[in-house]
């Protein structure tokens, strides 16, 4: 007994710290670096990979040893209808499905399931650590590295367009989710808040990703209107507003046509490109109302245009409807939209620092998910798995758990 409340209070808590700092920044870092001519894969995986073996085998021992309250669990047991939903799909579809399902789709789709799992895990045990002041002070110091690691390269994702494509979305949303945990659970001071914010708005716009530049302004418009109120906010954005077109009009600035372009009636390849998969999203979907089509984006359409690739899908929140059908779909918006209300209510009339940050999280990758993201963006599980976690702890735990490390 003394054993098995040891591994549950003390190495998961740390197994799950340890795989959220590998998993979105070190995984990333070696990536984004392309290092593994000087550091080995193996060992790579190594590192990656058996701590997440030895976690997961930790969770289910936790989780058999209290199978008598699973029953009661309804966080649990829906999220694990969800991805049962999904792992149906893979199973059928690849042995009797359709002839498109081949090994490298199905590979993908596990792929997104394993990560999907992994990530609302993660988020689930990393919840209690957001209390812990050795996390609190560890998150900001892997903020404060990537920031730096940005801040140099700012020049690398201006002018490689093409190659830096691919780096932004591997660099951004990871980038805002560590930087959301490590500013709102650190600082107190709403000044620097908001200087530091206002840096990761800054940088998320280097970064070119216009999914995560305006899902992240919506936020920092939420954040500026919490902190300084509705009345300085209008000051602030007219202030704002007349300084960018001055600045415009002298050319001392140069408002960048990939992220402004749109907002100016400029054509924009990626986003015709978008507005066909989605036109072809709502086409499978009228087709296949109940059970969606899985894997949809594979087929080659009868105008020419081949969505073979896997990044070919709808980018917003009806992918999770095309693929796997309408009881996945109202599940799942009824679980995010649930989770937005409640921080909302929260963060109106009963603010602390830690729904401050769940909040701020789940309205950023629930805009993502709305109008720019896939089904294939598993960080919103993880989202879920922390915000649906919180829900589960008494507010007194919380509350007991801040004085004590205001204490220390």
């Amino acid at each position: 007994m003394f054993f098995s409340r040891f591994l549950t209070n003390n190495i998961i808590p740390i197994l799950s710290v340890y795989i959220f700092i590998f998993y979105f920044f070190i995984r990333i870092l070696y990536i984004y670096y392309g290092i593994e001519s000087v550091i080995n894969i193996w060992y790579y995986r190594i590192f990656f990979y058996l701590p997440i073996v030895l976690w997961f085998v930790l969770i289910l021992k936790d989780y058999f040893m209290l199978f008598s309250n699973l029953k009661k669990n309804k966080f649990l047991n829906t999220f694990l209808f969800l991805y049962l939903i999904i792992f149906m799909y893979i199973i059928f579809h690849h042995f009797f499905g359709l002839e498109y399902i081949t090994m490298l789709v199905t590979k993908f789709q596990v792929k997104m399931l394993f990560y999907a799992i992994l990530n609302i895990l993660l988020g689930a045990y990393l919840y209690k650590s957001l209390t812990e002041l050795y996390f609190q002070k560890v998150i900001f110091i892997v903020w404060l590295i990537y920031t730096l690691i940005l801040i140099f390269n700012i020049n690398y994702f201006t002018t490689l367009e093409y190659k830096a494509s691919a780096l932004r979305l591997l660099l951004s949303d990871p980038y805002v989710l560590i930087s959301i945990i490590a500013i709102f659970i650190n600082i107190k001071n709403k000044y620097l808040k908001i200087i530091l914010f206002t840096l990761v708005l800054f940088l998320a716009y280097v970064l070119k990703s216009r999914a995560t530049f305006y899902s992240l302004l919506v936020v920092y418009i939420f954040f500026i209107i919490k902190e300084l109120g509705f009345k300085n906010f209008f000051v602030l954005c007219l202030f704002a507003l007349v300084s960018l077109v001055v600045l415009n009009n002298l050319n001392l600035i140069t408002l960048d046509t990939r992220m402004f372009g749109v907002l100016q009636g400029k054509s924009d390849g990626s986003l015709n490109e978008r507005l066909l998969q989605f036109e072809y999203g709502l086409e499978a979907i009228k087709n296949n109302l109940i059970f969606g089509q899985y894997a949809g984006q594979i087929i080659i359409h009868e105008s020419g245009y081949r969505s073979g690739e896997m990044g070919a899908y709808m980018h917003n929140f009806l992918s999770y409807w095309r693929q796997f059908g309408i009881v996945f779909f109202i599940l799942f918006v009824y679980l995010y939209l649930n989770a937005t209300l409640r921080l909302l209510k929260e963060w109106i009339y009963n603010s602390n620092k830690i729904n401050q940050t769940l909040f701020y999280l789940v309205l950023f990758f629930g805009i993502e998910s709305l109008l720019f993201r896939s089904y294939s963006n598993t960080y919103v599980w993880f989202v879920l798995g922390i915000v649906y976690m919180y829900f589960n702890t008494s507010k007194k735990e919380f509350s007991e758990n801040s004085n004590i490390n205001s204490l220390k």
